[in-house]
């Protein structure tokens, strides 16, 4: 079982279906404001069905808790023992990579930084130090035992079985299952994110793509990324059984929507010209700060992550 996805906790009005976009429905224009700091403290409260009701720190405690229990976990899962201190380096590991294509060999680069129980704020994605505390194997077995336990749910890359000549990524995306396990790894604490507004937006991202699972596996739909050779990346590919799928930017601010859609938009276009064996049926662009889910005239999708529901 998966942390509660924002609509099954109730922070969500669900007004929005993704039934809907993915079957590109018309939508009515629809106005739910949202603060940073709320969407912050979804972000860092996470999913879990046991904080229902709890303030808002108390539910960071209990994450807090939860991660350093299941670290304790993780070092004796299947009856083998492990050094605690390197289940918490690869834990952050991935917790810097949260939302990023990585191989193995870079979650072992980045276990080269010691963790510090919600220490110092790193930045998702950045490779610091040059020396891995893990080997490879070591970090196979860890992201393994993470899997098994339910700690990491990532995101495999989508091939449109393009008969071009590109070349499409195969990494998967790294997630810890909920953003909230992220944030207490990497030390990120409410005030911590709501001034470093480049770390919230890889959270929003890790939040949105955790409902975006959800509410696709309602419909027998798979959840997955693009990226290839010329950098072009989308954030989310949810496709369908029979074949149809949609492309999904996520942004933090309404002010970045223009451009999530000139993305989206140069993407399909893009797939045209090299010859996709198929195009994105739907573009779609979730937000967390906007005040306003709507189609646009260009036929790209706006909506706020607190409307979006199954």
């Amino acid at each position: 079982m998966r942390p509660m996805s924002l609509y099954e906790s109730g922070d969500s009005d669900g007004s929005v279906s993704l039934r809907t976009i993915m079957s590109g429905g018309s939508m009515e224009f629809v106005q739910n404001p949202v603060s940073l700091e709320r969407l912050v403290d979804l972000i860092i409260g996470g999913g879990w069905p046991g904080c229902i009701g709890l303030s808002s720190e108390d539910r960071v405690g209990f994450v807090r808790s939860y991660l350093e229990c299941s670290v304790h976990d993780a070092s004796v899962f299947g009856g083998m023992r492990r050094k605690e201190s390197n289940v918490r380096s690869v834990l952050k590991a991935l917790a810097r990579s949260e939302c990023i294509p990585s191989p193995v060999t870079k979650v072992c680069r980045d276990t080269c930084v010691p963790f510090e129980r919600y220490g110092p704020l790193i930045l998702p994605g950045r490779t610091i130090g040059s020396e891995s505390a893990v080997s490879y194997d070591t970090a196979i077995d860890y992201l393994c035992v993470f899997r098994d336990m339910f700690l990491t749910d990532d995101q495999p890359a989508f091939d449109p079985e393009m008969r071009s000549s590109i070349k499409v990524g195969k990494t998967a995306k790294r997630h810890l299952a909920d953003p909230s396990l992220t944030a207490a790894a990497l030390g990120a604490g409410k005030d911590r994110l709501m001034n470093d507004l480049v770390t919230t937006e890889y959270l929003l991202e890790a939040l949105c793509e955790r409902d975006l699972r959800i509410y696709a596996e309602t419909m027998g739909a798979g959840l997955f990324h693009y990226r290839d050779d010329s950098g072009r990346e989308v954030d989310a590919i949810v496709e369908l059984p029979d074949g149809r799928w949609g492309a999904f930017e996520i942004r933090l601010g309404a002010n970045q929507i223009e451009d999530a859609a000139k993305n989206l938009l140069d993407f399909r276009k893009s797939l045209e010209k090299h010859g996709a064996s198929r195009i994105p049926d739907v573009l779609c662009v979730i937000c967390g700060l906007t005040e306003y889910s709507y189609l646009r005239n260009d036929g790209v999708y706006v909506v706020a992550v607190t409307v979006l529901g199954p």
